[in-house]
């Protein structure tokens, strides 16, 4: 099979440029104390040089052919392991201080799901992406359902544009490098991780109409306008309009102000 067909296959665009790779992992800061995970390391342009700069690096590649080429042109670094196997299916590799892939852009999704919502996260990840998928992940220019379902445990900044042409194949958008960073003191107990995210995602599916429309079988209308004034928020905003903390102490409220059977609607 041929390494064009590979990348078609699994969906990954590759950098190209040696000065764009190091430029981006410099960004990271990582020492000879890291152990950074990679998943998808492809041809091994960033495998390289993570092994660098970092104390132990762990890649995780789903491609045998991938592997053997990797051994090969790795094998001067003696601080690099190279592992066989899918991340959606695989475990967190213990002792990881930090994240750092360029991920097939077609998984950005489950990936995401996937790493942010482990209980072994590092406290800092870094993906190449999609900008307009960064772009949600930020929140920027708005709010957006992915934003506000992370954000109340991790801080999310775009710290690099990617032109599209520096990767190949060259994919039909510019890419980003987005930081993840764990929050030390999270908005939110994680016990509460899934239904806020169902609260997020059942506000956002009423995003034709505003929220007062969509909550209303929720929050009686009362309820909603003091919500409303209490934190600053019109009440007739769309979901994107609300900022983090305004979502979060909505579902604050709603967590001891909503009835059980109320509750059963969102989940």
């Amino acid at each position: 099979m041929r390494d064009s067909d590979n990348r078609g296959k699994f969906g990954q665009n590759f950098l190209k440029n040696p000065k764009t790779v190091r430029k981006l992992v410099n960004t990271a800061g990582y020492s000879k104390k890291d152990h950074v995970f990679e998943i998808g390391p492809g041809d091994g342009a960033i495998t390289r040089e993570l092994a660098e700069v970092a104390g132990q690096v762990t890649a995780l590649e789903i491609d045998r052919k991938l592997i053997v080429n990797l051994n090969q042109s790795l094998s001067k670094f003696e601080n690099v392991s190279i592992v066989e196997g899918d991340f959606l299916r695989s475990n967190m590799p213990s002792g990881i201080t930090s994240v750092f892939a360029n991920i097939p852009f077609n998984q950005t999704a489950p990936i995401m799901q996937k790493l942010l919502w482990n209980a072994d996260c590092p406290d800092d990840v870094y993906f190449i992406m999609q900008k307009e998928a960064v772009d949600k992940f930020v929140g920027r220019p708005a709010s957006t359902e992915s934003s506000i379902h992370f954000q109340p445990w991790f801080n999310f900044k775009n710290v690099a544009h990617i032109n599209k042409f520096e990767f190949r194949p060259v994919p039909s958008v510019d890419a980003a490098l987005i930081h993840m960073h764990k929050r030390d003191k999270p908005l939110l107990d994680p016990k509460h991780k899934k239904s806020y995210t169902q609260f997020v995602s059942f506000g956002f599916r009423s995003w034709k109409k505003n929220l007062k429309v969509g909550f209303k079988n929720i929050f009686s209308y009362p309820q909603w306008k003091r919500l409303a004034k209490d934190n600053r928020f019109s009440v007739d905003s769309m979901p994107s309009q609300l900022s983090l903390d305004q979502w979060v102490a909505v579902f604050n409220y709603y967590l001891v102000g909503v009835p059980p059977e109320k509750k059963r609607l969102v989940e």
